[in-house]
């Protein structure tokens, strides 16, 4: 895991994790946040699902509350529209190449996943 966290007065707080894998980063940003907006780098050769839970910890069996998705080698940045998306509990993540709730097939390459939220 290679979790920062940078303060950011107008647009909240962003979190990277660099080291994205099947092994949940738990509770990203330390309890209940609003996320406004994700931002994919897959730097591998294969599609990656961020899986984000609202959840302190997930695993391959957890059912994830958002999934996003992004082609190989490519930059992927959505902003979460009317205000965001609240997570009561925390938000956790995880990073597969497949999709839906399972899947513990890591990526042959690192990714880079920017998390921002109010």
């Amino acid at each position: 895991m290679a979790l920062s966290t940078t303060v950011q007065s107008e647009n909240g707080v962003t979190v990277r994790e660099s080291v994205i894998t099947h092994v949940s980063t738990n509770d990203v940003f330390n309890g209940p946040k609003t996320l406004t907006h994700v931002r994919i780098d897959n730097q591998s050769g294969a599609r990656i699902h961020i899986k984000l839970y609202d959840a302190l910890d997930a695993d391959d069996s957890t059912v994830p509350t958002m999934i996003f998705s992004a082609p190989a080698n490519t930059v992927r940045a959505r902003p979460i529209g009317n205000g965001g998306f609240a997570f009561l509990v925390g938000v956790t993540m995880r990073g597969v190449t497949g999709p839906g709730t399972g899947g513990t097939t890591v990526p042959a390459s690192s990714s880079v996943v920017d998390l921002t939220g109010e």
